[in-house]
């Protein structure tokens, strides 16, 4: 830069102008000096993909949103607190545990997918097999002494709980049968021209 009188860097505002280098205090600002609008910043580009559509709602948890494997989950949880409260009773399996499958069985349908709702038919019967043997060997130790006698304990108690099994199943399957006959909301096609 050509230095003034004083030696210094000439400051003027028509020499700012000439070169587009102005202050805050000045009057034309760099963007207008180069040919820019003014801002430091650009318009974004246009999009290049289609805009976002807005989400579809969820339905509500008692309408079914879950899996099925949850709702297994659910089954088995159930019965696995049912035996434990029964275990802690110091009572066999029986009554007790067969209302927790019930609840269970009916929870789990209420809150699977209509799609998954066939997957929780099986889930009971084995849910209480397994813990009824369990819940039987902690209410009468004697019976783990011989095989044959752990054979006709286990027996015993599965058949025990039979009235809660069915009942529980047949739950289940009136759950699928009103899940898959209950009508789908379906989306809305564009009106063609």
């Amino acid at each position: 830069m050509p230095a003034g009188q004083d030696g210094r860097r000439d400051r003027s505002p028509d020499r700012r102008a000439a070169i587009g280098d102005t202050d805050p205090r000045g009057t034309t600002p760099r963007s207008a000096a180069r040919g820019q609008p003014d801002g430091w910043w650009r318009e974004p580009a246009p999009r290049a993909y289609p805009p976002r559509r807005p989400p579809t709602p969820q339905p509500p948890l008692f309408r079914g949103r879950l899996p099925g494997a949850f709702a297994i989950g659910i089954v088995a949880g159930a019965v696995a607190i049912g035996a434990l409260i029964t275990a802690l009773a110091g009572l066999g399996p029986g009554p007790l545990l067969g209302a927790f499958l019930i609840a269970g069985t009916l929870a789990a349908g209420t809150v699977v997918r209509a799609d998954a709702a066939h997957l929780i038919i099986p889930a009971p019967a084995p849910a209480y097999a397994i813990a009824s043997i369990l819940t039987g060997l902690h209410s009468d130790p004697a019976a783990a002494a011989s095989h044959t006698a752990l054979a006709l304990g286990a027996v015993q108690w599965i058949a025990g709980g039979f009235p809660a099994m069915a009942i529980a199943t047949v739950l289940a399957i009136a759950i699928t049968i009103a899940k898959r006959r209950r009508p789908h909301p379906r989306p809305s096609r564009p009106a063609q021209p």
